[in-house]
């Protein structure tokens, strides 16, 4: 059957000699997968110059709902994304968020709340650079709230029970907890809109800690194989 969804997106990679498979997060069908043959062809549905991260398209496409890989009828761009695909910083925050959605929401059904709180987050992108360097951190926490494991905070909290996902004050009887160091930058962001967010005061090293913690308390609550391989590019380019 045909659907047509708005959709971001997220990743490619080659398939054979000509063809790529394109990643993408749907409105209407959540994470899909979608076959390109002959991508570099005049006549490609989705053109090379559109499989940046977090590009916002309008697709059409064939859905069989099987083990075979979708395909594209057509697909039409609806944000030009310039802004973000020619300047470094913007580039690395929109590839580590991407990488962040592929991982996280694979098996996720199609859910319109996360596909608005990125089409939010590729907006944000848009702002001036230099008001951008806390919009990672604030947008791997507030994901946990559509993913169902949000943190909280409890009256004088500033240890992260990374189990239980709360902010108490005191050490855990287990392991998996984040010292007041690492978790400072979670706790500042925590309820907080991004507007809020923009002008929080962080240095480098405490976003840093703080996005290592949420990656640890990924692994806790999804798969403990899971990592964020650009993170550590992203860090060298907002430092």
């Amino acid at each position: 059957m045909l659907i047509k969804t708005p959709a971001f997106v997220l990743h490619h990679f080659p398939y054979g000699e000509r063809s790529i498979i394109v990643r993408m997060y749907t409105r209407e069908a959540g994470l899909q997968s979608y076959l390109i043959p002959s991508a570099r062809s005049k006549k490609s549905p989705l053109p090379l110059a559109l499989m940046h991260p977090l590009q916002s398209l309008d697709l059409v496409a064939y859905h069989h709902n099987d083990d075979r890989l979708e395909r594209i009828k057509e697909t039409h761009r609806t944000n030009r994304a310039e802004s973000i695909h020619n300047h470094p910083i913007k580039t690395s925050i929109a590839q580590y968020m991407a990488e962040v959605l592929l991982r996280t929401t694979a098996d996720q059904e199609a859910n319109s709340e996360i596909f608005d709180f990125i089409q939010d987050a590729a907006k944000a992108l848009e702002t001036p650079a230099k008001n951008l360097a806390n919009l990672p951190l604030y947008f791997t926490l507030k994901l946990t709230e559509y993913l169902g494991f949000y943190p909280h905070a409890l009256s004088g909290g500033c240890v992260l029970d990374l189990r239980e996902g709360s902010f108490g004050p005191g050490i855990p009887h287990h392991p998996d907890y984040a010292p007041e160091s690492d978790g400072e930058a979670l706790l500042k962001v925590l309820g907080k809109t991004w507007p809020e967010c923009q002008d929080i005061p962080l240095s480098a090293d405490r976003r840093m800690s703080g996005l290592k913690t949420l990656e640890k308390y990924y692994k806790i609550h999804l798969n403990e194989r899971l990592s964020f391989k650009s993170l550590d590019v992203l860090h060298l380019v907002l430092s």
